[in-house]
């Protein structure tokens, strides 16, 4: 059995699946099969699996795909050279190996959520690797075959640590900025306060000055009163 070129009548060639088989009283029997559109689907499906394969190496976040039982069957390479410790040799490995029971555990609980909702899920967590904490973000969705079962598990995720650290330091930023302009206020205030007091004082008693001495003060003692 093999797959021939074969020639129409027009002269054009095709695909033809042929199998020869032996019969019993001697001679042979052909069978041939017109693969045309077989041909034609299969050069689609390799396109487009190229296509996505182009696509995923080249995204600059980790791109991993499992079957249904737990395989890697593709790891881009942002994924590779981030994590060469986890995904060196991880294709046609199972999750549980590459990735530690613990961490396992919890990675599956994200794929079932993935499959009972049949749509993407959020994916966020906190790992410890090399004994340094690590924030990763990204989201985990399934594909399901033509019959409606689980064909993948795909997921894109990348380590935001240093992001989630910048988010921290400005958060701290703004809330020590918010301090002193509240401190700054309560200054302004107390000052505005210890001034306003004495000034106070001050114009009253020379109301009272003025009032009480009337016109018994010289020219030069008035020009100090007013």
């Amino acid at each position: 059995r093999g797959v021939f070129l074969g020639r129409r009548r027009d002269g054009s060639r095709f695909p033809q699946d042929v199998t020869l088989s032996v019969l019993s009283g001697g001679g042979f029997a052909c069978n041939s099969r017109d693969i045309t559109a077989d041909k034609v689907m299969a050069d689609k499906i390799a396109h487009s699996e190229n296509y996505f394969r182009g696509f995923a190496e080249h995204m600059p976040a980790a791109v991993t795909m499992r079957n249904a039982e737990g395989y890697y069957l593709f790891i881009n390479r942002f994924a590779l050279q981030k994590y060469p410790e986890v995904y060196t040799d991880a294709i046609g490995r199972h999750a549980a190996d590459v990735l530690g029971k613990e961490m396992w555990a919890e990675v599956s609980a994200f794929d079932q959520a993935a499959i009972q909702s049949g749509a993407a899920v959020d994916y966020r967590r906190e790992v410890i690797l090399e004994g340094v904490t690590h924030y990763l973000e990204g989201i985990i969705f399934p594909q399901f075959d033509a019959a409606g079962g689980l064909d993948l598990i795909c997921a894109v995720w990348d380590d935001v640590t240093a992001r989630k650290q910048q988010q921290q330091e400005t958060e701290k930023a703004v809330t020590l900025q918010l301090q002193l302009i509240g401190m700054q206020r309560d200054f302004v205030a107390m000052v505005s306060h210890e001034f306003r007091t004495p000034l106070t004082a001050l114009q009253g008693s020379h109301y009272l000055l003025k009032r009480t001495l009337g016109n018994q003060v010289n020219p030069k003692q008035s020009r100090y009163l007013d």
